[in-house]
């Protein structure tokens, strides 16, 4: 494989970029990740759900065992409740289920531990640059070029933009598509992206009258509740609002931590069970961050040497946990079709057409998948805020939620609710989960 001479350039170092890193260090490519932060996994007020998806590509790098050992417990109930907190439908022995049907279980902790622990796998910590954000990308016939805030320039041969939804590595590929393609970027889509619902998330140590264990959804109308424990004495939560209509791109709200502050306030009397109150979460909460929930897969992940993945090209609404799970399939699928063309030729290396037919080969595989996925978290939140009359009355606190559930599973029409198969998909054995080192 011609992999000594080629360099991947990595922008950012949040989980699809330092998953995507530490695949291509296992295969023998060189790479270097630019972080903007001082910082590689700082305390964001975040928590991760790993999934059996995300966990069976962790597990093939090698960091499974830590993931487990850093959780502590996995998720073993789950359970609904309604506005009043009581509960009216719960999944026991939940981690024998998903090990028996998945051959993994699901574990919450926080988002910076599985930052900490794909940082930590990485052998060549020189590789990994803090302070180093990225100002612009330029493609070259046969190289491209990244310039960083500190005037430092790094030439490399493809450049992955792994920096969110609101990538700089996604709008110097489109200002570089301009400049030689202009209709290889559909010009409207800078205001496609949607959001019907924002978030508090936060972590909380102490609440008392939560089951250990156990993941619990709370449905009102148009807001809801998830929560979970994680280790130690933590527990991770979510409160989704519904923005009051769908706004689209450069209209999407950002919100302060006085606009935080007062939406927390109108909901510290919500009943998470019947003893337990959004009170006790809130103001046991050690970080918490307010922010919109935009959910869209871009047209376009590529443009001749660059590439997005991970929330920079499909960015999904929070509640089913697949946001980060889906990154590192994404991720892995990646580093699979680039150790291929690598591996076809050793001699040659990769034209620009190439690295380009690389990309269309990842975004052809993993596109109808994150649509998928994109579609389900919002129907499941949809019916956990119970946004239409149809959604309230069948979310009603009796057995026909749990019957619906089934219908829909049967009829193919899967809500990807805890109950059905959101970690089942007919070509995950040909997809970036099947990522082998």
């Amino acid at each position: 494989m011609a992999s000594k001479n080629f360099k991947v350039i990595i922008v950012g170092g949040s989980i699809a970029g330092l998953s995507i890193a530490l695949m291509l260090e296992k295969n023998g490519i060189d790479f270097v990740v630019l972080e903007g932060y001082p910082d590689i996994a700082p305390q964001v007020g975040a928590s991760i759900g790993v999934l059996p998806n995300g966990l069976r590509v962790l597990d093939q790098l090698g960091c499974y065992e830590k993931v487990i050992e850093t959780a502590e417990h996995s998720v073993n109930k789950v359970v609904f409740r309604d506005s009043q907190g009581r509960q009216f439908w719960s999944f026991e022995n939940f981690h024998e289920t998903m090990v028996g049907r998945h051959g993994y279980p699901i574990v919450f902790f926080d988002r910076r531990m599985l930052i900490q622990i794909l940082y930590d796998a990485i052998q060549d910590k020189s590789k990994v640059l803090t302070s180093e954000r990225v100002m612009t990308v330029q493609n070259d016939p046969s190289s491209v070029t990244v310039t960083t805030g500190t005037g430092r320039k790094f030439v490399g041969d493809l450049v992955v933009g792994a920096d969110g939804i609101h990538s700089k590595v996604r709008q110097q590929m489109w200002e570089e598509s301009r400049k030689t393609d202009p209709n290889w970027i559909d010009s409207s889509e800078d205001q496609a992206v949607p959001a019907t619902w924002a978030c508090i998330f936060g972590i909380s140590k102490g609440v008392q009258g939560l089951e250990k264990g156990a993941m619990t959804s709370v449905f009102n109308e148009h807001f809801s509740y998830l929560m979970t424990s994680g280790p130690g004495d933590r527990t991770y939560w979510f409160l989704v609002n519904n923005l009051g209509k769908t706004v689209y791109g450069k209209n999407i709200p950002r919100f302060t931590k006085e606009d935080e502050e007062a939406l927390a306030k109108e909901h510290l009397d919500d009943y998470i069970t019947p003893t337990v109150r959004f009170s006790d979460l809130y103001n046991r909460k050690i970080a918490s961050v307010h922010t919109s929930l935009p959910e869209y897969v871009y047209k376009r992940w590529y443009f001749q040497r660059i590439i997005t993945i991970g929330d920079a090209s499909h960015k999904l609404e929070p509640l089913t946990g697949q946001g980060g799970n889906t990154a590192i399939e994404t991720a892995a699928s990646l580093a699979n079709h680039l150790v291929a063309a690598l591996g076809r030729d050793p001699d040659r290396g990769l034209s620009t057409e190439d690295i380009s037919n690389v990309f269309a080969n990842v975004q052809q595989q993993r596109e109808g998948r994150a649509w998928e996925l994109v579609k389900a978290a919002h129907a499941r939140q949809s019916l956990e805020c119970m946004e239409t009359p149809f959604l309230k009355f069948v979310a009603k606190p009796t057995h026909q939620l749990y019957h619906w559930i089934c219908f829909l599973s049967r009829t193919g029409n899967i809500l990807y609710l805890i109950t059905t198969s959101s970690y089942d998909h007919p070509n995950l054995e040909d997809s970036s989960a099947s990522f082998c080192t």
